[in-house]
């Protein structure tokens, strides 16, 4: 399984390949990488504490146990993190997010 670093880099090249050449040009690249990861981390142990907080495991709910809803904490919280953080757009796709179109 590819790390969060490892797919915000492989995001870059396919959809900013100017942006990552220009950092690996200046050297920059590893560090920009490694703050991307180190905030990635962050806010998957935020968005599960904050999701365990507000959805209590209740046997009740959780037919198939504590494991089933831990395993649903870190999958909801990894989808975030890469939908908010890691998955890189290209730039068309931006410029109609920033102009509201939807698809």
């Amino acid at each position: 399984m590819l790390t969060y670093r490892q797919l915000h880099e492989e995001q870059l090249r396919q959809n900013r390949p100017g942006m990552y050449r220009d950092l690996r040009r200046h050297g920059e690249l590893k560090e920009y990488l490694d703050g991307i990861a180190q905030e990635a981390c962050e806010m998957h142990a935020r968005v599960v504490r904050q999701l365990a907080e507000r959805h209590p495991y209740d046997p009740t709910a959780w037919h198939r146990g504590q494991e089933a809803w831990e395993a649903w904490l870190n999958r909801t919280a990894r989808d975030l993190v890469l939908h908010d953080l890691i998955l890189v757009p290209d730039q068309d796709t931006e410029r109609a997010m920033r102009d509201g179109y939807t698809d």
